[in-house]
Order: structure tokens, then sequence, then C-alpha cells
């Protein structure tokens, strides 16, 4: 049996973190993997610390691809809830081993998880985000709905350093893309997306402080599987710092149906201007963005459009951004 040592540390980050880009770099190679049958998955439940037995909720997005029979890998964003004291969440990548029996298959799978942390330092009231390395470890058993969704009870265990552990029991609903959609390099001409978003920010303190975004974005497609994007996003007001800023992004994408139907990961940089106090003082910074897009196309021209977004090593928090909206194709 292959056994791995991991040692994850917490430490404050005030700089656009590097670690994540691991993670997302392994992500991009998911999706732009070959024919092999994928799944995307919602799943949540509820969450326990191992060491107080204080209780929250949990919530995760999966996406997974097998590499050989039993063997796959996977990525996942893991939300672990409002503890005392920390609001964590991160992005995981993880090795799974599995088999089947009839309807039903049941994997065991480990890797290390990229957290972001919501904290008060001993003997300091500020809040800061803390930004670290843990480990993962999951066991879950699927059965067969349909022809292509799946159910799915899951056990996450989370472990790292000066942080609580955590263990979650998680169940929702899973997706499973089979490659057989058509020839994806020929779906999708040559063009441009133009998109209209809007939708919600909260703010990664521990008042969760929500605020309405909006973006417009210009999307360059082609017939491969690479995108980018340029966008201006205004993430509101929150309290008395208001947001906003461009972003620029380079995407992977897989495309089902003909086209019709895309899922997409992005990640790039994202130049920040807060404005913040009644004399409107501004300061600029750098942040990383890192998202997740799923479009469907209902017309000819015109898709609808859902994505989620993580704003990455900001002062003075992090923050989630969920929008939908509309793109026109051109």
């Amino acid at each position: 049996m292959l056994m791995i040592t991991f040692a994850p540390c917490g430490q404050r980050r005030r700089t656009v973190p590097l670690a994540p880009s691991v993670l997302l770099a392994a992500l991009w190679v998911l999706v732009a993997a070959g024919a092999r049958a994928q799944s995307f998955s919602v799943l949540a439940g509820g969450l326990e610390d191992r060491d107080t037995a204080e209780r929250s909720y949990t919530w995760s997005l999966d996406y997974q691809h097998p590499v050989y029979h039993g063997l796959g890998l996977g990525a996942a964003w893991i939300n672990e809830g409002h503890l005392t004291n920390h609001h964590r969440d991160g992005l995981a990548g993880q090795l799974w081993l599995g088999t089947k029996f009839d309807r039903m298959s049941l994997a065991v799978g480990a890797g290390p998880y990229y957290y972001f942390d919501t904290t008060q330092q001993p003997g300091d009231r500020r809040e800061v985000d803390s930004h670290g390395w843990g480990f993962v470890y999951s066991a879950a058993l699927s059965w067969q709905l349909g022809h292509r969704w799946v159910h799915q009870l899951r056990v996450n265990r989370v472990a790292s350093t000066d942080q609580p552990a955590t263990t979650g029991i998680l169940y929702g609903l899973g997706y499973t893309f089979r490659g057989d959609e058509g020839n994806q390099e020929d779906v999708e001409p040559l063009g441009y997306q133009f998109s209209a978003l809007a939708g919600v920010t909260i703010a990664n303190s521990f008042s969760s402080e929500k605020s309405v975004a909006k973006s417009v974005e210009l999307r360059r497609t082609s017939g491969g599987q690479f995108e980018w994007t340029l966008a201006w996003l205004d993430e509101g007001t929150s309290g008395r710092l208001h947001r906003d800023g461009f972003s620029a992004q380079g995407w992977l994408a897989r495309r089902w149906h003909e086209g019709n139907t895309t899922l997409a990961v992005g990640v790039g940089p994202y130049a920040i201007v807060d404005t913040f106090g009644e004399q409107r003082q501004k300061t600029r910074h750098l942040a990383g963005l890192a998202s997740l897009s799923a479009s469907q196309r209902f017309a000819a021209h015109w898709r609808g459009r859902i994505s989620f977004s993580r704003v990455v090593g900001t002062h003075p928090f992090d923050s989630d951004v969920l929008l939908v909206g509309t793109s026109y194709a051109f």
C-alpha cells in the first residue's frame, strides 16, 4: 500500500498566491482530457469539528475524470461552513481508487487541499484571510439513477495543522458526460461572445456581507478547447467599501451536445480598485481570479450562462462571486 505523508501549514498571505495554480492546472488537464466519461456533482450535508464536536453545514462541487479501470483523478471545491473563529473553504485535488458492482460503485480518494480561512489570530481582534495547505480523505458510495444521473453519498475528512480537523457527510447528484456527444473540435466556430451578468458577491468575513454584483465580459472562442476573456467586474458595496476592476482569464472548455452545452475553468489576474470612506479614497492592487462557468445555448446566437468565481489574495478579504446572465455570440 502506498502511504503519503503531508505536512500542511497555515500562513497569512496578502499577495496573489501561486499554490492554487498547481491544483487549477491539474483541473485544466482534466477538462482538456480525452473522450472518457467525466462527471460533475453537487453535494451538501453536515460537518463536525472533530476536536470540539461543533457542527455546521458543508457543500462541495466535484469534477472527476477516470484514468484507468478503477483509477481516477478529481478536483473539488469544498466549503466547510461556519465554525467558531473559522470560515474555511478551498480547492482539493484527489487520486481516487474504486470498484463497481451492478449499478453501484465504491471509491476512496485522497489528496492536497489548499484552503482559505477567515479567522482571528490569538490576541488580535482583526479578521484575516489565512491561506494554507491541508489534506482531504474521502469515501464515496454512488448508485446509478438513470442513463447519466448518479446519486452519491460521501464522507470527507480534512486535516490541517493549527486549524480545525473536520468530518463532513454529504449527499448529492452527479451528471456523467460519457464523451459520445459528438466531435467537440468542430462544433464551436471561431468567434466572440458578449455577456451581461448579474448576481451576488459574498465577502469571506465572519459577517459574510453580501452585495449586488454585475459584470460585462468579452469571450473569444475557438475551434479548440482554449478560450480567453476580458471582463469588468463590479463586486458591489460592502459596508463603506466598494470594489470593482478588470480581469483577463485563460480558459479550457469542454463542449457537449454539438456545442450546445459547455463547461469551462478559467484563471487569471484581476486588477482591483477599492473605494472606501466618505472621502472616496482609492487603493489599487492585484489579485487572482479562479472561475468555473457553464453555458447552454437556447437560440441561434444566444446562451444562458452561470459562473462562480473566487477572488484570491486580496485586502481586506477574499470573496466569492456568483453570476448569471446571457451571452450573445457573433
